[in-house]
This record gives C-alpha cells, structure tokens and sequence, in this order.
C-alpha cells in the first residue's frame, strides 16, 4: 500500500510486489510512481508556480496545509522550488537562428561559504558566508522584421572577462549558433571581455554598440562649471546629449555623419572628453544603417540598443531585489530560470 499526495487529497495505491522462487524480492520500475515518491507532479508545479510569483516557503506551506490538510516541510518544499532542467536546455541544438542576437550580462548577489565557522544562537555550527557579485549572462535572438524575441542561452558566471564570456560563446557555437544558418549581427554594450571573445569565436559576424549604453558614456564624460547653478547643469546635459543622440537618429549614414561634423566643431574645445567618447568604436555604434540599408523591412529599434534585453533584465533585477542576495547556485538558477524559461526558443 503506497500513499500519494495530490492537490485532489491523498491517494491510495496498491503496487504489486514480485517476489522470487527463492525468497527475495524483484525490484521493478513502474511509470506511475518513482521509488519513494509520495508527492504527485501537479503538488510540484503549483509549488513552482507560487514560487514565480515569489512567495514565501512558509506562505506555501500554511496554503498547502489548508488545501490538503497536512503539512509538508520546509525542506521538501525548497527542493521543489529549485528543481531545474537547466543542463537539458544547454545541450540541445537550437531550432531556430535569429538573424540579430543580444549580449549582456546582469550581476546580482550571491552568499559564499568560508572556511569560518560560528555558533548561531541555538548553539549550532554555521559557516560563516560573505557575499560575492556574480552575473547572468544572456543571449538574446532578435528576429528584426517582427520584432520578436527569444531567449537562447544563459549563464551562471563570477563575472564579464574574456574567459568567462569564451564559455559562454563556445557554448552557442555547439548549438549551432552559426553564420551559414542566418546569423548576421551581435548587439552589445562595449565591454571589453565580449569584445575579445567575439573577436575569437565569431570573427565573421559584425558587432553593433548599444546607442543608449554610447550616451550613456558621453552624459558621464561631460564636464560642467564649477561654479553654474543646477539648472545651468541640467540644461549644458541635455543640450549636448540632444545633440548627441541626433547623430543616432539621422535617416541615413551620410546625415549622420554631417551632423557628428556640426557637432564636433562646436563642442570639441569646450568639452573634449565628451566628443572623445563619441567618437570612440563610432563605426560600430553606427552599424545599424548598413544593415538598414540592405534590409529595408527590418525595424531600426531592433538593430540600435539592447533594449529587448533591457526589458528581460528589468524582469530579472525585480527578482533579485526581492530576494536579496540567494544561498546557494542551485537556487539562483532556479530562479532565473523561472524568469527565462517561458522566453526560451522552442
């Protein structure tokens, strides 16, 4: 007589047991139930649902207990919550390849445990933990004649070097993220470390710099007088980064660059590094009309910023500030998971 717990109440269950001619039993694998399970699948994905829209382990367990009444740990729930497929989705072949692809990375927050121990208040030994910046990092497939978007790959890493984004690519080239089936173009926010490693990996395909993260920049470099007021700030800002971002905004490479001619002569003298930064990796950063002109259908907002990344970033910070800082990878994964995994190509 076996027990199984469903969100319809408990079950009973007779399973046969064989036993041999000789006295011992056979163990035999049945697709009904696993060898002790006593927990049915739709008690898990309701379990997993709770946890995407964040609620806590004890909220789930007072609302468990009120719809099966009897409890279930804290533990047991914990495990459903960080049950993940995420090795599946890393070793198959991608289905599809966009013709535009996002990179970026989002650091979060993660606990550690050190070689210290310490006597909490129960009188038991706990390790003590410090916390370390960790990042996702995520591609993004961008297809820019609809304008959809899909997640293709994530990863855990300790953060944005040459070494940790050459695992992360080398990964995307075993799926078959290929220039012979469609891929054309990387978009990408400058850092060096992904610079290097496409250069390594994917030397063929051309890279665009996000606009808004090259604004981002010459707002950063602008020097204002020591001695002008908020509002004089405020205006010097916004004038210049107007200016800035009409180079971006002309309906083709020519006009732009008569523009970033305009706006060269007049702010060269008065703020130098603001004009250097500009015209820092500019080709790459003016790109997206190359591609404009030989594809005509495809969407510019597609093609400028990693703003469809953005979007998915918002999603994930969201978890991360309610969380705080996570304990252990495997939970973090899960979370991200719950986030990523509904986007994810098919």
């Amino acid at each position: 007589k076996r027990f199984l717990l469903t969100l319809y109440g408990q079950l009973t269950v007779r399973l046969p047991r064989v036993v041999c001619q000789c006295g011992g039993s056979i163990p035999i694998p049945f697709t009904l139930l696993r060898r002790w399970q006593r927990v049915w699948q739709d008690v898990r994905m309701q379990v997993q649902d709770w946890a995407r829209r964040r609620m806590s382990l004890r909220e789930m367990q007072e609302d468990l207990a009120k719809m099966l009444e009897t409890s279930m740990g804290l533990r047991t729930l914990n495990e459903y919550v960080h049950t993940s497929s995420r090795l599946q989705i890393g070793e198959r072949q991608l289905s599809t390849v966009p013709p535009v692809v996002a990179l970026d990375g989002i650091w979060m927050t993660q606990l550690t445990a050190k070689d210290v121990e310490r006597m909490d208040k129960m009188g038991r030994k706990r390790q003590v933990k410090r916390k370390k910046r960790r990042v996702i990092l995520v591609a993004l497939g961008i297809w820019p004649r609809t304008g959809r978007y899909k997640i293709l790959d994530w990863e855990l890493a300790d953060g944005e070097s040459r070494a940790c984004w050459d695992q992360f690519l080398a990964r995307l080239i075993q799926r078959q993220l290929w220039h012979s089936r469609g891929l054309r173009l990387f978009i990408h926010d400058g850092g060096s470390g992904l610079k290097a490693s496409l250069k390594r990996w994917y030397w063929e395909i051309p890279s665009q710099r996000c606009v808004f993260h090259k604004l981002r920049n010459v707002y950063r470099a602008i020097v204002v007088p020591d001695d002008s007021t908020y509002r004089q700030r405020r205006a010097l800002r916004r004038q210049l980064i107007r200016q800035t971002a009409a180079v971006f905004q002309a309906p083709n490479l020519e006009q732009a660059k008569l523009v970033l001619t305009d706006f060269k002569e007049m702010w060269e003298e008065e703020q130098p590094e603001a004009v250097e930064t500009l015209l820092r990796d500019l080709d790459d950063t003016l790109r997206f009309h190359t591609f404009l002109q030989a594809n005509p259908s495809w969407r510019p907002e597609t093609l400028r910023t990693t703003s469809f990344l953005e979007r998915i970033n918002r999603m994930l910070r969201r978890v991360f500030r309610e969380a705080g800082a996570y304990h252990s990878s495997t939970g973090l994964n899960a979370a991200v998971e719950r986030v990523l995994l509904p986007l994810l190509v098919l």
